[in-house]
Formats: C-alpha cells, structure tokens, sequence
C-alpha cells in the first residue's frame, strides 16, 4: 500500500520541484539543468545517467543548440558536451526530461568511443535500442503519464516530435508490450533519418577498419548485447 503511495506522489513532487526553478530563470538551456536535477536524477537509472555525465564533463551545463538532430556530443574547447535542439523547448517537462535521459545516455556511449578509444565510429542501429530502452525504463520508473499533452508529438503546432518519429505514449506502450515492435520503429525512425540502417554486425565486417575502431565496436557490440 505505502509502495503503491509513493509510486502516485513521485511524479507530482517532481513537479513541483520543477516549477519554482523554471519561473526563477528565463535562460532557456536552465529547462534541461531542471529536467536533469528534478526529474532525471531523481530515479537511481536516471542518476546513474546524471552522475556519470557530470563526471566526464566536471559537471557541464546542458545546452542546446543542435541544429538537425534530437541531441548529439559535440566538441567545445576540445570538451566533448552534449546539446539538444532547441526545439524541444516547447516540449512538456515529462517529455523534455525523457529526451534529457536519452541524450546523457548516449553521450555516455560518444564519450566511451571517442575520449576512451580515441577513434569515431558511425551510428548503429542497436545504439538508438540501448538509448531509448534505457529512456523508457527511466520514464517508467518516474510514474509519469505519457498521455494528451504531455507528448510532444501530439502537439497542434510543433512538428519536431513527429518529424522525429519520437512519439512518446507509442514507443513507450510498444517498449511495454513488444519489443521486437519497439526495436522495428527504431528501425523505419533510422531510415527516415538517415536514409539507411548500419549494424554492428554489418560494420564488423569491413576489412579497413583500424584496430582502434574494430576494438571500440566489440565493446560496444557486447554492452548492447546485454540489452537485446
């Protein structure tokens, strides 16, 4: 009984937290500093995200500032950061904070090729699996609704969401009941994207890869596994 209480006041309590500090600041990249402090960190996957992020950057702010993608880890004074697109700015706190979990996902994986192995690899698809798996389980433990408003791609005037085929109360009922569902829209959101679909396996059998990136592609290939 006292689980099942707490589980209806978590989500509210985030809330809560998020709105003083939202009216306090009109800086627009203090929205993802909120996302990640008030929701992100106050679930131990999320945390584990958070903490391992502001390790690698000495605790850097989040900004955005992504032009054509959802986020992504650039360079800044040869500090690899990570930014969001500026578009998510009109989107809920329960969805910004998904994509906030997301992005600190995958720049843990940027950040184990480039500042670990010292090399680049391309996109594969079994990342954009671990990423949002690892969103989904964040925003289920967080007892949001991911219903009406709250997602962004049910917007009436902002496209992004759609335009990026992230449309939150889908991926996350199909993340609950089929996976093999979940990994496809993946799959058909790559394509859209990207025009094509690139896997580790498919990678892994080039022949001019450099030692560097054969290594940090085994790495990766066994951390995904763990998730299919």
């Amino acid at each position: 009984m006292l689980f099942s209480i707490l589980r209806v006041l978590a989500p509210i309590s985030i809330l809560l937290l998020s709105s003083p500090l939202e009216a306090q600041n009109r800086n627009p990249n203090h929205r993802l500093l909120v996302a990640k402090e008030n929701a992100v960190k106050q679930t131990s996957i999320g945390m584990d995200a958070a903490e391992s992020y502001e390790a690698r950057t000495n605790n850097a702010a989040l900004l955005y500032g992504s032009e054509n993608k959802v986020f992504e880890s650039i360079k800044i004074n040869r500090q690899l950061r990570l930014q969001f697109n500026i578009q998510l700015n009109s989107a809920s706190f329960e969805y910004l904070s998904w994509i906030v979990m997301a992005g600190l996902v995958d720049f843990s994986i940027e950040s184990l090729v480039v500042d670990g192995f010292k090399t680049q690899l391309p996109h594969f698809i079994e990342r954009d699996f671990f990423v949002y798996s690892a969103a989904m389980e964040y925003y289920e433990e967080t007892g949001f609704s991911a219903a009406g408003d709250i997602d962004y791609a049910n917007h009436p005037q902002f496209s992004f969401a759609r335009d990026q085929m992230l449309p939150l109360a889908k991926m996350l009922n199909l993340w609950r009941t089929n996976r093999p569902a979940f990994f496809e829209h993946l799959v058909l959101r790559r394509k859209k994207l990207d025009g094509g679909v690139l896997s580790i396996e498919a990678y892994l059998q080039r022949t001019d890869l450099s030692k560097k990136q054969r290594e940090a592609a085994l790495m990766l290939e066994q951390m995904f596994n763990q998730t299919f």
